[in-house]
This record gives C-alpha cells, structure tokens and sequence, in this order.
C-alpha cells in the first residue's frame, strides 16, 4: 500500500484553488498534473458540500497526495460529522489517472486513522466491485443491504472490532 499525505480542505485551500492552479499546487507541496481541471472541479464541489454541511476537523474532506511523486491522487472525507450513536462513515475516491495502485486501500487507511474509537462505516453500489476489496484489506465486514436517503439501496460495512 503506497504512503500518502492528506490535506484537509479549509477555507485556505478553497481560497488557493479558486486564485489558480499554481496557488493550489504551493499549499497542498504537490503538482495537479493531467488531472488539474478534474482536481480543481472536485475542489470546488467539495467545498460547496463543506458550506452546506459544517463540520468540525478531523470530520471533512480531505486532498490526497502520494509523497514520493509529489502528486495529488484523489480525495476522501467523512460524510457528516459523528450521529448521536457515534458512527462516522467514510468515502473516498481515486482519481482515474492513479486508479489500481492502492491509494483508496490507503485512503481508507488513514480516515480509518482518523475515526479511531469512533463506530467507522462506510457504504458501496450493493455489488462486488474494487471498493468492497478496499474495506475489506481495511479489516471492514459487509454488514448486510441499507437504504441510504441520498443513495437508496445500498451495503454496509461495519469495522471489525
């Protein structure tokens, strides 16, 4: 599993990335690449998700960057922050260009981290597909089918304990 870095998106990253792409690369210490407009686009969507839904740190969105190529490579967050029952539950995403490497196994990794003695979740399309290896390599265990109210039938995984 490669090593990554995640960049929380505040307020300064936002600012960085609507003044340009260079700005953008300076904060988060990593080039955009072949993926720049793709990255710039799911920036700006993921602030606006941010605005209308606040949350305190460790509870965003968060850049991912693989240090040892100094590239961004996707993004990853929490949904909401804790329910009143503790639960968080995480997503992630792989930017096309970086798909197959193992950086959602590793994004996965570190919200994990993150959401540690918390009840960590997550949800996936209710079939076998990449992100349900992800979970799994991550120690999560497909908890059964669920109606999500913005995504409707979909699985759940629950972390092993």
């Amino acid at each position: 599993m490669p090593s990554i870095r995640l960049v929380e998106i505040t307020d300064q990253l936002l600012e960085a990335s609507r003044e340009s792409q260079v700005a953008l690369e300076a904060y988060a210490h990593a080039a955009l690449g072949s993926m720049a407009a793709e990255i710039l686009e799911v920036v700006a969507q993921t602030g606006e998700f941010l605005k209308a839904k606040p949350r305190p740190a460790p509870w965003g969105c968060y850049l991912a960057v693989d240090d040892a190529v100094a590239q961004l490579i996707g993004t990853c967050g929490f949904k909401a922050g804790p329910t009143a029952d503790r639960l968080v539950e995480i997503a992630y995403y792989t930017f096309p260009a970086y798909e197959g490497r193992g950086y959602a196994t590793a994004m996965a990794a570190e919200l994990k981290r993150l959401g540690a003695g918390w009840n960590v979740i997550a949800h996936t399309l209710p079939e076998r597909n990449a992100s349900c290896r992800v979970l799994e390599k991550n120690r999560f265990a497909l908890a059964g089918e669920v109606v999500d109210p913005e995504d409707g039938p979909v699985w759940l995984w629950t972390l092993k304990k």
